[in-house]
């Protein structure tokens, strides 16, 4: 037989679970909002962006390419490798 004491645990057990699933759902949905899947996702580099993207692309293009996609002149992308072939 139950005494009123237990009837209160009970409920407050009852009440807790409630509230830990609730949180868990929110958790959940968080992570599936876009935000969410920004803050989970460990590709991505700095706010968003890929640090190692010009290095990488580098690599790959010529001049003519790296400059048409940064927006600047060739001769800008030939003095920015002989700075970085220097240092």
């Amino acid at each position: 037989m139950l005494t009123p004491q237990d009837a209160e645990w009970i409920q407050v057990a009852i009440i807790y679970k409630k509230t830990v699933n609730i949180k868990k759902e929110r958790v959940n949905s968080m992570r599936f909002s876009e935000k969410g899947q920004h803050s989970h996702q460990a590709t991505n580099g700095l706010f968003g962006v890929d640090l190692h993207h010009f290095v990488k692309k580098e690599q790959e293009a010529t001049y003519v390419e790296l400059a048409s996609e940064f927006g600047i002149s060739v001769n800008d992308v030939r003095k920015l490798k002989k700075q970085l072939d220097r240092s």
